[in-house]
């Protein structure tokens, strides 16, 4: 997940921390208010994703740096930038 964690992905707008069987994922943009954005949105699919796949996962604790927890996305932010896809759930 990150550097500190088990997995093999670290985040630029996500801390990822695992400790007994609990994943706390942080969303880290606290200078918009955590506001969703499409990096942050990958990001969440891929973190979500790799907790999926974590047998010793109970828990997943969901908060946000700073003094605020999320606003939403920005419409400025609202697109996709090339190269980034949408999560693809397994079913």
């Amino acid at each position: 997940m990150t550097a500190k964690g088990k997995g093999k992905m670290a985040y630029k707008t996500l801390l990822v921390e695992h400790k007994d069987q609990v994943t706390t994922i942080r969303l880290n943009r606290p200078e918009s208010k955590n506001a969703m954005n499409p990096q942050m949105h990958f990001e969440m699919c891929d973190a979500l994703g790799e907790i999926e796949r974590d047998e010793e996962c109970r828990v997943v604790v969901l908060t946000g740096a700073g003094d605020a927890f999320c606003p939403g996305q920005f419409k400025e932010e609202r697109s996709y930038r090339p190269g980034l896809e949408t999560c693809k759930w397994k079913e």
